[in-house]
């Protein structure tokens, strides 16, 4: 990390636009097929907490995506950690975030097992409460949709019972699983049937996993020939990167008296919803792993008015530190000026240092000008730091602000491993612990 002298820092990510998603032609697709319920079993066994986010992402991703006009989306979402979670089989009705956000965050809250598990009595659950309701209400198209990372208990009574659901209850019901390691392929080719696992590994894209699953609820069988999806999705990995840096020396981060502040433009209107789900992710899984100390952390985003601020202090673990990143949620919303205004009153002891990271779409020229005495500030307690993702922003653009490091991060090619090193030394460090 870069040891300067009496120096805080601050880095800002510069988020473009960048995937192009074709739209997905809706030719061979079943009439009708817009309304569509899924089912979601998550998985919260010993192996899925690194992965669990994403789990949460795709179904989000899912319930927001349309593919074709009118899309009806009703899902529910169960669980099975160290307790179960039904959730009552309550459905979210379209464009219900509000009521999603509330089901999902009953599952967070669900501690992990410290073994496999088994989705055995969730099934159960299931079926008796399809003794109690109409049907109908499922749709023509109904899913269950199995997020598998463990090797599953009870798989030949689960699926036996799945046979007994779609003979008595639900007819025309179709089993899909994704899964996150390739060692769990077997078990889930048993439980969802050839051809209906999907592989989802690093280098996905959240609208290709949701893409699968309208294809595989939706298109008929004549025309479904997916199987089972190596990540042939354009990778998110690098070859190259652009970095204005100082570096001088390198000294672990756990030996630096620094503070973290992390924030993110959450602005839905240059940012769709699975590139934010791309940019969560890397800091809960990549940028997550090269902090030790998460009391030294805060939490921020452009829009200062309906997510909530994290100060120093208020975050205890690696756990609470992914489900407040997962918490942030996009608006039509930003203001660069306001949030580095409130980034200069976090609170830190005198002789200690601030790395801040902040992701941004997109910035004006007249938020830049305003931003100016700010910027000065936060360089003053540490360094300033950008990273401009995309081709709209130029390094030149933010010459103006002074920065100590730019990092150039092109989503399509720049590697994670080189965001990751950037992070590393960059951090200001001249007075040990």
């Amino acid at each position: 990390m870069l040891v300067f002298p009496r120096k805080y820092f601050t880095f800002i990510f510069f988020f473009q636009q960048i995937f192009v998603i074709e739209p997905y032609s809706s030719k061979n697709y079943i009439k009708g097929c817009s309304k569509q319920y899924s089912l979601f079993f998550c998985d919260k066994s010993m192996n899925a907490e690194t992965d669990f986010d994403k789990q949460l992402a795709i179904i989000e991703t899912y319930f927001n995506k349309n593919f074709v006009d009118n899309d009806e989306i009703y899902v529910s979402v169960v669980g099975e950690g160290l307790k179960m979670l039904t959730n009552g089989f309550n459905i979210v009705q379209p464009k219900d975030d509000n009521s999603l956000n509330d089901f999902i965050i009953q599952l967070i809250k669900i501690p992990y097992s410290q073994n496999n598990i088994s989705y055995l009595n969730l099934t159960i659950k299931f079926y008796n409460h399809l003794k109690l309701v109409n049907k109908n209400i499922y749709t023509d198209y109904p899913t269950i949709i199995f997020f598998i990372n463990s090797y599953l208990k009870d798989l030949q009574s689960t699926k036996a019972l799945l046979e007994q659901i779609k003979n008595e209850k639900l007819n025309n019901v179709k089993m899909l699983a994704i899964i996150f390691d390739k060692k769990y392929f077997q078990n889930a080719t048993y439980l969802a049937g050839d051809g209906n696992v999907y592989y989802f590994c690093e280098k996905s894209l959240y609208v290709g996993v949701t893409k699968w699953i309208f294809n595989k609820i939706c298109v008929s069988l004549e025309t479904s020939t997916i199987t089972m999806p190596l990540s042939t999705t354009p990778s998110i990995y690098s070859t190259s990167t652009d970095i204005i840096s100082t570096t001088q020396k390198i000294i672990p981060i756990d030996e630096c008296k620094t503070y973290f502040s992390i924030s993110i433009d959450t602005n839905s209107q240059f940012l769709d919803k699975s590139q934010f789900h791309f940019i969560k992710n890397v800091i809960q899984n990549n940028i997550s792993s090269l902090i030790t100390n998460y009391s030294k952390v805060s939490i921020d985003s452009f829009d200062i008015k309906y997510n909530r601020w994290f100060t120093f202090g208020e975050i205890t673990s690696i756990q609470e530190f992914m489900m407040d990143i997962y918490m942030l949620k996009q608006r039509k919303i930003s203001n660069f000026y306001l949030l580095t205004q409130r980034l200069n009153m976090l609170p830190i002891p005198s002789d200690w240092f601030i790395s801040t990271y902040i992701f941004i779409s997109q910035i004006s020229k007249n938020e830049i000008d305003k931003s100016i005495d700010e910027a000065k500030i936060l360089k003053s307690k540490g360094t300033l730091n950008f990273i401009i993702m995309g081709n709209d922003t130029l390094i030149s653009d933010l010459n103006i602000l002074q920065p100590s490091n730019i990092f150039l991060w092109n989503l399509t090619t720049s590697s994670i491993n080189s965001l990751e090193n950037f992070f590393n030394n960059s951090i200001a460090c001249d007075d040990i612990v």
